[in-house]
């Protein structure tokens, strides 16, 4: 596990974030465009979201402070922000870093520009921490001692010397190993300098005309991909639309055939059973039956009533 900065930590509030120029944000989409990462970039806002890429960013560059396997994609904002967290406990501390919880709900729920301020930040902190390892590393195989050719072979490895020295403690001419430059040496420098000399101007002007026009087709380009890439977030956003109105139309549809069902289905205080209506029906044949007389044929009663046939 590596050992945490002993430099305090930066905490990334609301009120540090800000949009980033286009010079800025165009070498940070280079940046990352160098990242094999798992899933393709169209959107940084929300392909950061959940943290995964966040993380994978900085195992790519420092694989000792990143476990992958403790970060699972999410599209719930709880299970996003719990991977931030997580990124706060176990690896952001490392590089002298903090995201406040307000930070990391705007991150969560994509709010513009928050990710790519803090990816801005990111770099600088991931370069830095890269300046302090290879200094330790360095100081540790010599013995704890600098020298002033390995300062010299290492620092250009760097963006930014300031950043060496402070995170080496070196100092511009270490005391230790003072310049001794030699005869070998300077004839070096001699001959490279007369090789620049020759080099004919009307060749360099040539070539820093064709430098100027490379650069200007680049710009171009650079300007159409934002352009693309404007698009290409308006047509997501009009997806997302149609998707929610396609679903809340489904939803509507499938409750609109639920009631129907509903309201054809049989109910027993409204439509009573069908052997109730035929035993009805049978005790109404029943009385028929006992009202009809066959013709010639007088009721007993009646007879009995009437005393009998009368004789003629």
């Amino acid at each position: 596990m590596p050992r945490p900065n002993p430099r305090p930590s930066f905490v990334i509030k609301p009120e540090h974030v800000r949009h980033l120029d286009d010079h800025t944000l165009e070498g940070l989409l280079i940046w990352i465009d160098k990242i094999p990462l798992s899933r393709s970039k169209r959107n940084l806002g929300r392909d950061f979201s959940d943290g995964v890429l966040f993380a994978e960013t900085i195992k790519y560059y420092l694989p000792k402070y990143v476990d992958l396997h403790n970060y699972t994609t999410a599209s719930s904002t709880r299970l996003k922000e719990s991977n931030w967290f997580h990124l706060n406990r176990k690896v952001l501390h490392l590089l002298r870093l903090e995201i406040s919880h307000e930070v990391i709900h705007d991150v969560a729920n994509c709010k513009p520009m928050v990710v790519e301020y803090i990816l801005s930040i990111l770099r600088n902190r991931i370069e830095d921490e890269l300046v302090r390892l290879h200094a330790e590393k360095h100081q540790s195989g010599s013995g704890g001692k600098t020298t002033f050719r390995t300062f010299v072979k290492h620092c250009f490895n760097f963006q930014s010397l300031d950043d060496f020295y402070m995170a080496s403690g070196l100092k511009f001419f270490p005391q230790e190993t003072p310049i001794q430059p030699t005869l070998n040496s300077l004839k070096h420098e001699n001959v490279n300098r007369r090789v620049q000399e020759m080099v004919p101007k009307s060749e360099l002007q040539q070539r820093t005309e064709a430098c100027n026009d490379k650069q200007e087709i680049i710009d171009t380009l650079h300007r159409k991909i934002k352009h693309l890439e404007h698009l290409v977030h308006l047509k997501d956003i009009r997806i997302e639309d149609m998707m929610s109105r396609l679903q809340s139309l489904q939803e509507q549809l499938s409750g609109d055939v639920m009631e129907g069902y509903t309201s054809t289905r049989f109910s027993p205080r409204r439509d009573p059973p069908l052997n109730v209506g035929l035993k009805q029906h049978g005790s109404q044949l029943g009385q028929m039956k006992t009202k009809v007389v066959p013709p010639g044929r007088a009721p007993r009663r009646a007879l009995a009533a009437g005393g009998g046939l009368s004789h003629h």
